[in-house]
């Protein structure tokens, strides 16, 4: 995205979404917006104003997507010291073998969270690192329950293409209500938060 300053219409969510049980997360063509498919349902959220909005949009395009197809998961009790996104970066960790990518989801509250929304307007050729971080839209949260829906990798080599550089997880946050959604700055997880892996291997991209 950034050494070719690509941020056109790569992806196409309803050519992509004919997979089953699909789970993804990623920006909007021209990077207005972030997308996150929860079960095949592809939602969408936009700044407007100074509201962050979601909706329902299965034609959306996509800058880029991380996705898998997970029929079926299996609950792991997250322990009561796993509250933040590295606590949960670490928990997952010890829970997968090594050279290993795997969606996951979380199912709690968040005491706090915080998250953003890319608002780009500029064009392509102009795109930075430090432009793609001023065009970022910032939102919080308290005491709401939430899902998350993210990627782990502890692969040398996928830092800057499966999840963001010098990070080993990639997360998205959903409200329950669907009124809240967007790419996860950081989180404190109430006590019995869940975390959900897939029962088998699913074909992470």
């Amino acid at each position: 995205m950034f050494t070719q300053q690509d941020i056109r219409p790569n992806v196409d969510l309803s050519r992509l979404n004919t997979n089953a049980h699909l789970y993804a997360i990623g920006p909007v063509a021209g990077l207005q917006g972030e997308i996150t498919v929860l079960d095949s349902q592809v939602f969408v959220s936009k700044v407007v104003g100074a509201r962050s909005v979601v909706d329902l949009e299965p034609k959306v395009k996509s800058v880029f997507l991380v996705y898998a197809s997970v029929p079926a998961w299996r609950s792991v009790a997250l322990p009561t010291n796993v509250v933040t996104e590295p606590d949960l970066a670490t928990f997952l960790q010890s829970q997968l073998p090594a050279n290993t990518r795997s969606a996951f989801q979380v199912h709690g509250t968040a005491l706090r969270a915080r998250y953003h929304i890319q608002n780009y307007h500029g064009k392509a050729k102009d795109l930075t690192h430090e432009a793609h971080d001023k065009a970022k839209v910032f939102f919080g949260l308290t005491n709401v329950p939430v899902e998350l829906v993210g990627f782990f990798t502890n692969r040398e080599d996928d830092g800057g293409t499966f999840v963001h550089q010098g990070q080993t997880t990639h997360i998205h946050l959903i409200s329950k209500d669907c009124r809240h959604m967007g790419h996860l700055e950081s989180i404190q997880l109430a006590p019995k938060s869940t975390l959900l892996l897939p029962e088998q291997p699913a074909g992470e991209k």
